[in-house]
Parts: C-alpha cells; structure tokens; sequence
C-alpha cells in the first residue's frame, strides 16, 4: 500500500503545478442542525451524521455550477466531465484509501451519510472493491477529523482539484449585525482547495471556495439541494 502511495503521490507532483487556495467558511447553521438530529441519525441509519455528508453534497453542487474545477488535462486539450464522482479520502492504520461516491449531486444527504459509513467499514474492513477506487472526478479529503486546521493536499490524478477540510471547531469571530461589529461564537473550519494550475486559475478557485463557502453558509433545512424526508424538521 505504501509503496503504491508514494509513486501515485511522486507521480501527481512531477505531472501537474500544484497550488493551494484557503477559504474560510461558517457552519453555525449546519452544525445546530446536525445536534439536534444526530442522535436520532444514529439509532436509525446505525451511521453518524458528520460534517463530511454537508461538505460532500455542498461541494458536487458548486462543482455543478463551476465544471472547469471537475475536469481533466489531456494532451488534445481540457476534458471538462460532465459527471461529477467524488473520492473520499478514508484513513488506515497503515495508509489512506480513496473510494469513489458516485452521482452524490442526485443522492440526499441520508443517502450519503450512509454510503460514506458503509465505505469507511469496508475499507477498514479491507473488503472494497477494485471497481470502487476508481472513477472519480474529484476528491474531498477531511483531514480535519484528527483535528487538523490546514492542509495542502495533493492532486489525486488525473483530477484537477481536490478539497481538504479542516477540523470543525467554536471559535470567536466577528460578526456585524444591525450594522454593528460584536464578538460571537461560531462554528468555524478551513477550505482547502488544492488544483492543477495548467487548468484552474486562483480567480476561478476563488470563485468555487467562495461558492461553497455560501453553499454551507446558507444551509436551510429541508430547502433547495438540502431537502431531505429523513432529516425533515417537524
């Protein structure tokens, strides 16, 4: 495994110019959601409702609206693929492994959460299957879940971008209300977008962090690309 990490990871350094912009985002609103419903999430589905599903259905979103980000370099020129099938970026005890989450644009977030549980389980499990790690157009890595805040990921080839996720955590920042500054207490993490600079420029990796950013920032239960029956509020 390690072997085949290290000339993947070589590979992708020596094949694309690697650059890495942070976005800040707020996920006050996902996180109050996500406390009230978790523990009913687990006894149901026998998964944990993580940040990670929010971030997987935010992300195939905005990838959606910015194709450019979901694409490929080839020597006749940009692929742009029309589909959208993320890499999610699972930890081992002795190495990582990416499987592939197919269609999640089309999937709710119950749908995803329990897909994303199920492939950490058999991975760790060592039961994937070969099919399984490939495919993917993009990936999401959370190093934020050993508690992380900023990373620079590297490229998964032949993808041009992959996000990492920093840890999730209280911190205080200023907010302006009324037209007035004060300090408050928010659920805060990083963005890190990671792309391959013969295809993506900073102005359109701006424009996908700042896309996704708004994306999670103006979670609404129930509403938009956020509906979802098992996770209605009464």
């Amino acid at each position: 495994m390690r072997r085949t990490i290290a000339e993947h990871m070589v590979r992708s350094k020596q094949t694309a110019p690697h650059v890495t912009s942070i976005a800040e985002a707020d996920f006050t609103a996902i996180a109050r959601f996500r406390e009230e419903k978790k523990a009913a999430f687990r006894q149901a589905k026998e998964v944990s409702l993580t940040f990670l599903p929010f971030i997987v259905k935010a992300t195939a979103h905005v990838l959606r609206e910015l194709p450019t980000v979901n694409a490929r370099w080839t020597d006749e020129g940009i692929r742009v693929r029309k589909a959208i099938h993320l890499g999610i970026a699972i930890a081992l005890e002795d190495g990582l492994v990416v499987p592939v989450l197919r269609s999640p644009g089309s999937r709710s977030l119950t749908d995803i959460a329990v897909a994303i549980g199920e492939m950490v389980r058999r991975a760790q499990d060592g039961r994937l299957l070969p099919e399984e790690l490939t495919g993917s157009t993009f990936t999401v890595n959370n190093f934020g879940a050993d508690g992380n805040l900023i990373g620079t990921p590297i490229l998964n080839q032949p993808e041009v971008g992959i996000l990492g996720v920093g840890t999730i955590q209280k911190r205080p920042v200023v907010v302006t209300r009324d037209g007035e500054d004060t300090i408050a207490i928010r659920w805060m993490g990083y963005l890190c977008l990671s792309y391959d600079h013969r295809v993506v420029d900073g102005a359109v990796a701006g424009r996908f962090l700042q896309a996704l950013r708004h994306t999670l920032e103006s979670f609404t239960p129930g509403t938009g690309i956020w509906a979802d029956p098992a996770l209605q509020t009464p």
